[in-house]
């Protein structure tokens, strides 16, 4: 009896280990949608103007977003 729940419970570990891998893919996409669709509009204002402190802090918090959400991603479908 105490094998059969046991494994019923890893059977509900690596189900939810499936839906965070998901999660992870999906979020993904989001981000890579939201980046895509907006690229003209902030190529139009935001790149075109003087370098300041402001534009720094938000080129780091835009473009470490998607690497650190690939690494993720690349962490969570890896299989080892």
């Amino acid at each position: 009896m105490d094998a059969q729940l046991n494994a019923q419970e890893l059977e509900l570990i690596l189900a939810g280990m499936q839906n965070a891998r998901y999660l992870a893919l999906s979020v993904f996409a989001l981000v890579v949608c939201e980046y895509l669709s907006n690229l003209e509009l902030e190529v139009e204002y935001f790149w075109s103007g003087p370098w300041s402190l402001s534009r720094i802090m938000f080129m780091i918090n835009r473009y470490l977003t998607p690497i650190v959400i690939v690494l993720g991603v690349v962490c969570e479908l890896d299989p080892a």
